[in-house]
This record gives structure tokens, sequence and C-alpha cells, in this order.
């Protein structure tokens, strides 16, 4: 099954975040996958640049440890739920 969303934290053990969606870029069923990147990590314009055009949206992680990110990941969970609802009929 194809994902709706896919949720990408760029550290990750065998794989970097970075290396992952440049994969992604090329499986054709993938295309359109919406991809937002979460991470704790100082991003360069370097690395924004390697992201550009591979990720809808990035949410930084405070460095301060509090949840407000949660409330951005949210968003994009119930807005690609509802829909997948809406597109298979699920909501009226």
């Amino acid at each position: 099954d194809i994902p709706d969303l896919i949720l990408l934290d760029l550290i990750m053990p065998e794989m970097d975040g970075f290396e992952f969606v440049s994969s992604l870029k090329t499986i054709p069923a993938a295309n359109g996958i919406p991809v937002v990147v979460i991470t704790g990590a100082d991003l360069s314009d370097e690395d924004r640049r390697l992201l550009n055009g591979g990720v809808e949206q990035i949410i930084q992680k405070p460095s301060d440890g509090t949840p407000s990110y949660l409330d951005e990941i949210r968003h994009y969970v119930s807005k690609y739920a509802v829909s997948k609802a809406v597109d298979h009929g699920d909501v009226e």
C-alpha cells in the first residue's frame, strides 16, 4: 500500500532523511505522496536546498523540548486523513 502522508525524521540509523527523500523521488508510485520533515536539527541552506521539491513542509522541533510542534503535525495528519476519507466516500 502507498501511504497518504509520510512523517519523516532526518536522523535515522540506516539511511538519513536526505537519502530517503532522494530515493523516494525515484519511485513512480510514490510521486505525489506528501512528505513532512520533523527535525530538531538546525538545517543549513544547503540542507533545505536538498529537501526542496521533495517535501511539503519542514517542522522544526523547539530546542527547549516543548511539544508546540505537535499542533502542526496534527494539522497535516488530519488534512490527509480527511482527504483520504473524502476520496473513498467515507465523509459526507
